[in-house]
């Protein structure tokens, strides 16, 4: 299991570790730091020579909502190059026609539709496990105008900037 020596990563990783061998998977540890964490995830030439087999690293979205372009095709189009973001290395032709479909759509329904159709077909695979194992370590603050601050769960002292809202002005 290819992980990072910062932060929580280590206690992540043994975690999952633990999980796994209450199945009998046994898992040896590749720590690396942060600057060679992800070059070694992003060269696929890695994975097929066994440097790693699992790993648990972040993705976060860079915005909520028609994401896809951001979010799904990067890590399961498939790319077997190296800077890829498809970490694994997954391919799925049926997956590769929705993404052209989804990012060649002129109606955003049938856009919708198609990004969708790629997360289930991905979900089915089993391409990926998520794991949402970040959790708020300090408080959300806000000003006493700021309305529906709904905090991001993946991403520690973030909120979905696209529902914020000011209530009215104060002098009015």
């Amino acid at each position: 299991m290819l992980h990072r020596d910062v932060d929580a990563n280590p206690e992540v990783a043994q975690s999952l570790a633990t999980d796994l061998g209450k199945a009998g998977i046994r898992i040896r540890f590749v720590s690396k730091g942060h600057a060679d964490y992800y070059p070694m995830l992003q060269d696929p030439a890695h994975a097929r020579a066994g440097a790693w087999d699992i790993s648990a690293p972040a993705w976060t979205p860079d915005w909520f909502g028609n994401n896809g372009r951001a979010f799904l095709q990067p890590m399961f189009q498939t790319n077997d190059v190296r800077g890829t973001g498809n970490y694994g290395g997954y391919s799925n032709p049926r997956v590769d026609e929705l993404i052209e479909a989804a990012l060649s759509a002129t109606d955003p329904d049938a856009a919708s539709a198609a990004w969708h159709a790629v997360d289930l077909q991905v979900m089915e695979d089993v391409a990926i496990v998520p794991i949402l194992v970040h959790a708020p370590t300090i408080p959300h603050i806000r000003g006493e105008r700021v309305r529906n601050a709904v905090p991001m769960p993946t991403i520690d002292r973030w909120f979905e900037l696209a529902n914020l809202w000011l209530e009215g002005d104060r002098g009015s």
